[in-house]
Order: C-alpha cells, then sequence, then structure tokens
C-alpha cells in the first residue's frame, strides 16, 4: 500500500502498464471461458438457437475464431466492428 499523504492510504494507484496487463489477462480469460462454454454446450448453440446468448458470445471471442466455431461446432456467431 502506497501512502499519498500520512493520512490517507492510496490502495488503487493506477499504473498504466500494471493496468493493461490486467486488462489483457482478464481479455484471455473471458475468451477461455467462452471457448470452454461452446464446447461443452455446441449442440444447444447450433443453427438460430439462443440468438442473445450467441450474440453477446460473439462480443467476446475475437473475429478470426468465428468462422473456426462454425466449420467445427456448427455454430454461427454474429459480426461487431471492432471498437477504435
Amino acid at each position: 500500500m502506497t501512502q499519498m499523504d500520512q493520512h490517507f492510504p492510496a490502495i488503487m494507484v493506477p499504473e498504466l502498464p500494471k493496468l493493461n496487463q490486467w486488462l489483457t489477462r482478464e481479455q484471455r480469460v473471458i475468451e477461455m471461458i467462452n471457448f470452454m462454454l461452446i464446447t461443452m454446450y455446441h449442440r444447444e448453440l447450433e443453427g438460430a438457437k439462443l440468438r442473445n446468448l450467441r450474440k453477446s458470445i460473439s462480443i467476446s471471442i475475437p473475429k478470426p475464431f468465428h468462422e473456426r466455431i462454425h466449420a467445427q461446432f456448427g455454430i454461427r456467431l454474429f459480426e461487431y466492428p471492432v471498437p477504435p
């Protein structure tokens, strides 16, 4: 814990490199959880089933993996524009 002054301890002092590392790890964990869930429940997501769930999965999985998921599991994910 760092001290901003003598009276108030700073619990969260943002350091940009550390925040970027955390963000990258968080994104990878979310991707891997979605890959694992697709593997386990791909039959429930095939075709036009559970449209809103497939939309939310599409946001968390990078676009280059969409075609591989469709070819391997028959799940068509949605394409969203990449944020700037």
